[in-house]
C-alpha cells in the first residue's frame, strides 16, 4: 500500500511540470498590422487565447506546440503579449512592437497624361493600402499637394508646365517608410484628331486642326501626296505658328501667304489661300519643337 502511494505521488510530480503552459518564443517580435506571428511553447489547447495589450485574440492556427495569430490593427508602439488558458493568464510575458504600415501603391489613374491637360486630368488618383492623413506624396522625390480620402485612396494635383517624360510616384509615411515607386508618363507627342473647314473669306478660308499636344511654336506641314508635279510632291508647305506674332519675322509674310495661328494646345487655325477652289487631297502633319511628329492626316480641301 505504501509503495502504491509513493508511485502515485511520483507520477504526479513528473506530470505536473509538463502540464504547465509555457511561451518560449515569439516570431517575429515586431511586425506591421495583419502580419502573421507564431508562438512556440505549449501545451496549447483550443481554449488558449492570446492576450495582446487590452485585446484577447483567438489563434487562427494551432497545435499542441505552436499558435499563429494576426497582428491587430492598432497604432504603432509596444504592447504586452501573454497567453490565457482556463480563464487565467499563464506563461512568460513578452513585449511586441507594432510597426507603422509601409504604404503600397496598387494603381494610379490616369498613368498617361498629355502635356496639354485640362483641370480634370491634373487630379491623379492613387489606390493601395497603408495610407494615413499624414502620408506624403512624392513626385520624383519632391512633395506635392495631396488629398486624403481613405486608408486605400488619395489624390494629388499635377501642376502644369512639367516636361514630358516618365515620373516616379512614391508615398512616404511619417516614420519615413516609403512605397515602391510607380511610374507616371507625361506625353507630348502631337496628334491630329480632326480637320474641318472653318470660316470663308474673300480670298482664303480657315482650316481648323483639332488634336492634342500642340505648342505655340509647332510646325504644320501641308503636302499634296498625289500631285502630278514632282517638285510639289516632295516639297511640303512648312508653316510656323510663332511666325504670325508681331515682330516674329525679320521680313513680314505676304498678305496672301498661308499661315497658321496657335489658338491653344488642342487647336491650330490654318489660314489657307488656295490657287483654285477645286477639292484636292491634302496631307497635314504637326511637328513639335523637339522633333516629335503626329501621324499624317489626309483630308480633301480646295
Amino acid at each position: 500500500m505504501l509503495r502504491l502511494v509513493l508511485l502515485t505521488i511520483a507520477a504526479l510530480l513528473i506530470q505536473a511540470p509538463g502540464q504547465a503552459l509555457e511561451l518560449s518564443s515569439v516570431v517575429p517580435s515586431r511586425a506591421e498590422p495583419e502580419a502573421l506571428v507564431t508562438l512556440s511553447g505549449g501545451p496549447f489547447t483550443r481554449q488558449t487565447r492570446v492576450l495582446f495589450g487590452a485585446l484577447q485574440l483567438q489563434p487562427s492556427v494551432f497545435d499542441a506546440e505552436r499558435l499563429t495569430f494576426r497582428v491587430p490593427d492598432l497604432p504603432p508602439g509596444n504592447y504586452a503579449l501573454r497567453l490565457r488558458q482556463d480563464g487565467q493568464a499563464a506563461g512568460q510575458g513578452y513585449s511586441f512592437e507594432i510597426l507603422e504600415l509601409t504604404p503600397r501603391i496598387s494603381a494610379i489613374s490616369p498613368r498617361n497624361i498629355n502635356s496639354c491637360f485640362d483641370s480634370d486630368a491634373r487630379r491623379i488618383s492613387i489606390e493601395g493600402e497603408g495610407f494615413s492623413p499624414e502620408t506624403a506624396v512624392l513626385l520624383n522625390g519632391a512633395t506635392v499637394v495631396k488629398r486624403y480620402y481613405a486608408s486605400d485612396r488619395l489624390e494629388f494635383i499635377l501642376r502644369p508646365g512639367l516636361r514630358a517624360g516618365v515620373y516616379g510616384v512614391q508615398l512616404r509615411n511619417p516614420a519615413g517608410k516609403e512605397s515602391l515607386p510607380y511610374s507616371l508618363w507625361i506625353n507630348d507627342i502631337p496628334k491630329i484628331y480632326s480637320v474641318e473647314r472653318g470660316e470663308d473669306f474673300v480670298n482664303h478660308y480657315e482650316v481648323i486642326v483639332r488634336g492634342k499636344n500642340f505648342y505655340f511654336d509647332s510646325i504644320l506641314t501641308v503636302s499634296t501626296p498625289h500631285s502630278e508635279l514632282p517638285d510639289v510632291k516632295h516639297r511640303p508647305l512648312i508653316l510656323h505658328a510663332h511666325e504670325t506674332g508681331p515682330g516674329a519675322l525679320q521680313y513680314p509674310l505676304s498678305p496672301q501667304s498661308d499661315r497658321i495661328v496657335y489658338r491653344d494646345c488642342q487647336t491650330l487655325i490654318y489660314q489657307r489661300y488656295p490657287a483654285s477652289y477645286q477639292d484636292k487631297e491634302l496631307q497635314l502633319q504637326v511637328i513639335n519643337p523637339d522633333g516629335k511628329k503626329s501621324a499624317p492626316f489626309t483630308v480633301s480641301l480646295p
